[in-house]
This record gives C-alpha cells, sequence and structure tokens, in this order.
C-alpha cells in the first residue's frame, strides 16, 4: 500500500498541473504516459531514436540500484507473463498525438458517455466582454465564436453573477472549477481564419457547436400528402405553407437567417470590402428595426396607466369601439385577455357559414 501511495497514489493526493487524472480509471494512461515521456527524454539526450523500450533499458538500474521500489518489479514481472516489453513505435509522442476516446471519459464505469467539448475560462471571458463592454448584439457574438445565442446568454449572466460575487466578497470555487474543466475536453481560443502553410489555402475553422440548427416545429411532425406539378418550383416557403399557412420557411426560421443571405450573396463573388458593407448594411439594418421595436414597446407603456395597490397592480387602458371591432372580438379588445364566452346557443344566432 505504501509503495503504490508513494509512487502512483501520489498524483491523487498531489494533482498535477498538466493532467489531472482524479479517477483511477486514469491511471494506466498516466503510467504510459510518463514511460513514454522518460524514454523520449534519454533517447534524445543520446542523439537517438531508441531501439531499446522504455521498461528494458532502466530494469537493471531500477531494481538493482539504491533506490528499489517493489512497483518497478511487479510491474515488470506483470509485463513479461503478458509476452515481453513493449516496442517502440513510428506513432508520434503522446505530447502531439490528439486525445483519445479514453481520456474523454470522465466517469470509468460509463466508457459509453464521452464528453463534448466545454467553453474554457478565457473563451468564456471573451464572450462576456465582447457583448457587454464592446456592446456587440448575442446574435454578432453566436455567429462570430461559433456559440449558440442560448449558451453565449448563458455566458454572459454567469459572468456577471460572478463579478457581482466577488464585489460582495462571497467565496467562489475556483479549485473545483479548474478541476472539473481539467477532466473535460475545452474549446481554448476563438475561433480565427488559418492559412496552410505551404499551399496558402484556408484551414477550415473548427467551430465550438453548430449554431444554426433548425428547431423542430410541432405542424412540421405529422405526415403531409401534397401533390405539386412537375413544372411548378417548390421552395422552402411553399414547403412551410404545405404544413401551415403562417408557418415560415426553413432559412427564416432557423437562428441567423443573416448567414444565409451573407452566403448567398458571396455566391456572386464580389470582393472583400463588397462583403464588409453588405454585412454592415445588414447590422445597421437590424440596428434599426430594434430601435423601432424599442420605440413602439414605450408608446404601448404610455398608453397604459398603472396604479400600485396593496397586493397588486392595476392597469387601466382606454379602449375604443373603432378599436375593438363590430363583435368586440378584435385582440385590442378586453374579451381577448380575459375571455368572453361562447354564443352558440344564444337566439338569432346564424350557423351557417357565411364566408368560404
Amino acid at each position: 500500500m505504501l509503495s503504490w501511495l508513494n509512487h502512483s497514489g501520489k498524483h491523487f493526493k498531489i494533482p498535477r498541473q498538466d493532467r489531472t487524472p482524479m479517477y483511477l480509471g486514469g491511471l494506466e494512461s498516466l503510467s504510459r504516459f510518463e514511460d513514454d515521456k522518460a524514454f523520449n527524454a534519454s533517447a534524445a539526450a543520446k542523439g537517438q531514436e531508441g531501439s531499446i523500450g522504455p521498461k528494458a533499458e532502466d530494469n537493471d538500474r531500477r531494481i538493482d540500484g539504491e533506490k528499489f521500489d517493489p512497483s518497478q518489479k511487479e510491474r515488470r514481472d506483470a509485463e513479461v507473463q503478458d509476452g515481453g516489453f513493449r516496442r517502440p513505435s513510428n506513432r508520434p509522442p503522446i505530447e502531439t498525438r490528439t486525445i483519445g476516446v479514453r481520456d474523454l471519459t470522465p466517469f470509468p464505469l460509463n466508457r459509453a458517455f464521452s464528453s463534448q467539448p466545454v467553453l474554457s475560462e478565457n473563451f468564456r471571458e471573451l464572450i462576456y466582454i465582447e457583448a457587454v463592454e464592446k456592446k456587440m448584439s448575442i446574435r454578432d457574438v453566436s455567429a462570430e465564436s461559433g456559440v449558440t445565442m442560448e449558451r453565449v446568454a448563458a455566458v454572459i449572466r454567469m459572468k456577471q453573477m460572478e463579478r457581482d460575487w466577488v464585489q460582495q466578497k462571497k467565496p467562489l470555487a475556483a479549485v473545483y472549477s479548474r478541476t472539473v474543466l481539467g477532466m473535460l475536453p475545452r474549446t481554448e481560443e476563438w475561433p480565427k481564419q488559418r492559412f496552410d502553410q505551404f499551399t496558402k489555402k484556408p484551414i477550415p475553422i473548427t467551430w465550438h457547436e453548430p449554431v444554426n440548427d433548425l428547431p423542430v416545429h410541432p405542424t412540421t411532425t405529422q405526415q403531409v400528402f401534397h401533390p405539386v406539378s412537375e413544372s411548378r418550383a417548390f421552395t422552402r416557403a411553399d414547403a412551410g405553407r404545405a404544413f401551415h399557412p403562417d408557418l415560415l420557411s426553413a432559412d427564416e426560421r432557423i437562428p441567423h437567417p443573416e448567414m444565409i443571405k451573407i452566403e448567398k450573396f458571396r455566391t456572386t463573388r464580389p470582393s472583400t470590402p463588397a462583403v464588409d458593407a453588405f454585412k454592415r448594411d445588414m447590422a445597421v439594418a437590424e440596428k434599426e428595426a430594434a430601435e423601432k421595436y424599442v420605440e413602439r414597446k414605450r408608446k404601448r407603456e404610455q398608453q397604459i396607466q398603472v396604479y400600485q395597490g396593496q397586493r397588486h397592480d392595476f392597469r387601466f387602458q382606454d379602449v375604443s369601439v373603432e378599436s375593438v371591432g363590430k363583435d368586440g372580438r378584435s385582440r385590442a379588445g378586453v374579451g381577448w385577455r380575459y375571455g368572453m364566452p361562447h354564443e352558440d346557443r344564444k337566439p338569432g344566432q346564424v350557423k351557417i357559414p357565411t364566408s368560404v
């Protein structure tokens, strides 16, 4: 027990900075990492690639030396029983290899669970700075960072709460946060366009997650048989109206419809300044639409008189006959909000449809 605590178990007592195996399932990969790293360092010092296995080279020195560790002999005997020592292969060093599926499973008893990448602390700080300090809209931050708008809004709220806790001198679980982030794959930096060193061609950007997933509308879950003539152009807008008369097309229901417009504009092969000007015009139009919405909301609130009560607030609004319609069932009337009884059994009501 003491030999295990002095050799392998010490990583659970004193966590590592570069790799923190907080579970026993990561102990095997950690031991391979340490042995390969030591062998690569010794081979580089001797100026050779290494024709002897890392453990076969140091067996006599580890066993016959002054600092003898029983766990070394036990591990050597186990490897001999398994079929000999491991030979070096042509694979790249472990420092340059990508993390495997085994390293992405935080729960050793559930190998089927593979964690998705999470945002690093620096990435979340950049999102907060772009949205709050630089006054970028959540939609623009989401499109440029490759993070969904829901996650961007959650990051802004959490970072603001963290700053409030720091001002209130509340304790933060920083150690727990670093430990959990150390066990999961992370997206470290803001996505940037890079080019190949030799061909000078753009390298595809690796985004954190897809930001333009189409949400499933309840009316689209039913099967519809809609015959269409072959000579007729059937677009996405027609497909939306086939499910419901008021259902928008897929291009208009996605979270970022402006990205579709930009890609359609790029099919005309414009210059880079023209694309930038097109993006600026779209941003200005979106800003003007938002300002008009705020102005309409402000005027609507000015027409309502609010009287504060002890338990509830009373809101009064002037209603005219012209605004509620002839039958009083308009959305501008009172019955639209508080309900109105049906007049099916009222005498004198016309039950025959008057329009088709």
